[in-house]
C-alpha cells in the first residue's frame, strides 16, 4: 500500500483568471519560481505526458475543501497495482505539490514559511530589512454565503491575479489560506513600502464581476518589519503581522496598520485574562454583587441590579471593566452569561424562601447569549423550576445589543420573556442610535438613562433638556424610567422634580454581596432625604 495524493482545482486552463499577468517572483532557483500555469506545473512534476488521470485518482467534485486552501486536498491509501508508475510519481512529487496553492497557483503557506526561514538567515548575512504584509479581504464570507462558493473562488482568483500583476515582481507572494494573502519584501525602505501598500489597495479597490454580479471588495492589511539586519524569528514575524492585521480589522477595516510592541503586550494580556477568567469560572470566583434601585418619590427600595464581580481572594474584587476581553470572546461570554442567569435566579429563590423583600433582580444579557435561539424559553423554564413569580426577574439589554446584527434574535427572545411575565429594560439609553421606532417595536417596560447624561446634569442646558425629554418620552409610552449613576443630592433632587421614577448610584448604595444587600433593606431610613426644591432647575 502507498499513499495517494491528489489535488482539487489543479486542472485550471491558461485562460483562467489566476493565470493572467503571471510574473517571475524574487528568488533564485526552481524552489523560488512559481509555475505559470497548469502545463508548467505538470512539467515541474514530470507529469506532462499523462493526458488524463486514471479514474481511481480523480478528485470527487463535492469534496470537503472550500476555496481550496492547499494543493494537497486529501490523502488516502490505495493499491498501486495497475498504475504503479503514475502513483509513484505523484508520491515523489508531493513535496512540490504542497508548495503551491491549487486555487490561485500562488505559493502556499508552507512555501512562505520556508522562504521566511531562508530570508531570516539572509537578513543576518546581507544586512537586509524584511517586511511581511498580511492581507485579508473584508467580509469575504458574505460572498460565499450570498452568491455561492464558486463566486468566492473566482473572487480569490481575481485577487491573486491583481496581486501578481501589481507586486509579483517585487516580493514573494503566497496565499496563506482562506481569503488571507501574504507578501514578503526584502531590502525595502519605508517609502517604497508605502508605495507598494498604495498600489495593492488601489488594485483591489476595482470591482469584480461574476455571473452578472458586481463585487466591491476592500482589504485590511497588517505589516510587520524587521529592519535591524539581524536574524529574525519567522513565526514571530507572522504573529506580529497578524496582530497588526487584527488591529486594522478592529479599526474599521479597509485600512492598514503597522505592528507595534504594544500590540503584543495587549495580546499577551488578553490571553492571560481569558485564561484567568476561565479558571475563575470553574473555581466559582465569579459572583454577583447587588446594587439597590430607589423609588425617588418615597425613597423606598424598588429592586436590585445584579452586577458581576471577580473575587480573586485576599480582598481583591474586580469589576467587569478589568476583564472586558472575556466578553469579547463569544464562547466564554456565553458561559459567563449563563452563570449570571443561574446565579441570579438561585439568589432570588433563596431570598424568596427567606422572605427578604428584594422586589426583583435585574440581570444583564450580552449579545453572545442571543445566539441561543431558546434563550427566552430557558430563562422562563429556570424561573418556573424555582417557583418564582416572573416579575421577580428583569432582564436588561443595552441599546447596542438591541441595535446589533442579532437584533431579530434579541427581539424574539424579548417577546418570549415579556409574554412570560419578565420585565424588559432598555439599558444605556441615549448612547447609541435608537429611535422612536425601536421603542415602538421592542417590548420594553423600562428605560434606563445612561450615567453619562446624569454626570453632565447642571453643566449645560442641552443635557438638562435631553434628560427631561427622556422622562417625558418614557411616561408617554407608559414605560418606567430609571436614572443610572446618581452620585449627588442635587442630581437626585432634579430627577425627582422632573418625575423620574427611580434611580441607582453611589448616593444610595454601592454594589455589595448578597448578604450585605439583604441587610441594606433593613435600613432604608438611612437613605438621604430630598430637599423640597431641586438644586438643578429643569
Amino acid at each position: 500500500m502507498i499513499t495517494e495524493v491528489f489535488g482539487k482545482g489543479m486542472n485550471s486552463t491558461p485562460d483562467s483568471p489566476c493565470n493572467y499577468g503571471l510574473k517571475q517572483q524574487i528568488g533564485h532557483g526552481t524552489c523560488d519560481r512559481r509555475p505559470r500555469n497548469t502545463e508548467e506545473i505538470q512539467d515541474v512534476l514530470g507529469l506532462s505526458t499523462l493526458t488524463e488521470l486514471p479514474g481511481v485518482l480523480r478528485v470527487p467534485t463535492g469534496g470537503p475543501i472550500v476555496n481550496g486552501d492547499h494543493a494537497i486536498s486529501s490523502v488516502r491509501q490505495i493499491n498501486p497495482r495497475g498504475q504503479p508508475g503514475f502513483a509513484g510519481k505523484l508520491v515523489d512529487r508531493a513535496p512540490y505539490l504542497a508548495r503551491f496553492d491549487n486555487l490561485t497557483a500562488l505559493y502556499s503557506r508552507m512555501a512562505m514559511r520556508e522562504k521566511l526561514g531562508k530570508s531570516a538567515r539572509d537578513a543576518e548575512a546581507l544586512g537586509q530589512s524584511a517586511a511581511l504584509i498580511l492581507l485579508d479581504l473584508d467580509d469575504f464570507n458574505d460572498v460565499n454565503d450570498t452568491y455561492s462558493q464558486a463566486a468566492g473562488d473566482e473572487c480569490l482568483q481575481h485577487v491573486a491575479s491583481r496581486l501578481i500583476a501589481t507586486v509579483g515582481t517585487v516580493g514573494f507572494l503566497a496565499r496563506m489560506g482562506g481569503d488571507e494573502f501574504a507578501l514578503l519584501l526584502l531590502g525595502h525602505t519605508r517609502q517604497s513600502l508605502s508605495y507598494i501598500l498604495k498600489d495593492i489597495q488601489e488594485a483591489l479597490a476595482l470591482p469584480f464581476s461574476f455571473d452578472g454580479y458586481i463585487f466591491h471588495l476592500t482589504s485590511s492589511i497588517g505589516i510587520a518589519v524587521r529592519c535591524d539586519g539581524r536574524r529574525f524569528n519567522p513565526d514571530e514575524l507572522i504573529r506580529d503581522a497578524a496582530l497588526a492585521l487584527d488591529e486594522a480589522k478592529t479599526s474599521g477595516k479597509n485600512c492598514h496598520r503597522v505592528f507595534r510592541r504594544v500590540l503584543r503586550t495587549t495580546c499577551n494580556e488578553k490571553v492571560e485574562t481569558l485564561r484567568g477568567v476561565r479558571s475563575a469560572l470553574a473555581a466559582g470566583q465569579l459572583e454577583l454583587y447587588y446594587q439597590s434601585k430607589i423609588t425617588l418619590h418615597d425613597r423606598t427600595h424598588s429592586g436590585f441590579e445584579a452586577l458581576l464581580r471577580w473575587n480573586k481572594g485576599g480582598g481583591q474584587v474586580l469589576p467587569p471593566g478589568s476583564f472586558m476581553a472575556a466578553f469579547d470572546d463569544p464562547s466564554l461570554s456565553m458561559e459567563i452569561g449563563n452563570c449570571v442567569i443561574a446565579s441570579a435566579i438561585d439568589q432570588a429563590r433563596r431570598w424568596m424562601i427567606a422572605r427578604v423583600p428584594f422586589v426583583s433582580i435585574a440581570i444583564n444579557l450580552s449579545a453572545s447569549q442571543f445566539r441561543d435561539d431558546q434563550l427566552g424559553n430557558r430563562i422562563l423554564n429556570a424561573i418556573a423550576a424555582t417557583n418564582l413569580d416572573p416579575r421577580m426577574i428583569e432582564v436588561e439589554v443595552t441599546e447596542g445589543v438591541f441595535l446589533s446584527a442579532t437584533s431579530d434574535a434579541v427581539l424574539n427572545a424579548c417577546k418570549v420573556l415579556k409574554q412570560g411575565g419578565v420585565r424588559i429594560a432598555f439599558d444605556d439609553f441615549g448612547t447609541g442610535f435608537a429611535s422612536l421606532t425601536h421603542l415602538r417595536d421592542f417590548p420594553v417596560d423600562i428605560i434606563k438613562i445612561d450615567r453619562s447624561f446624569i454626570n453632565r446634569l447642571g453643566q449645560g442646558q442641552n443635557t438638562t433638556t435631553i434628560v427631561n425629554a427622556m422622562v417625558g418620552l418614557a411616561h408617554s409610552l407608559s414605560m418606567s424610567i430609571v436614572a443610572e449613576g446618581v452620585e449627588t443630592q442635587a442630581q437626585a433632587d432634579f430627577l425627582k422634580a422632573i418625575g423620574c421614577d427611580a434611580a441607582q448610584g453611589y448616593l444610595f448604595a454601592r454594589p455589595v454581596p448578597a448578604a450585605a444587600a439583604a441587610q441594606q433593606l433593613q435600613y432604608s431610613h438611612q437613605l438621604p432625604d430630598f430637599v423640597s426644591t431641586a438644586s438643578l432647575q429643569p
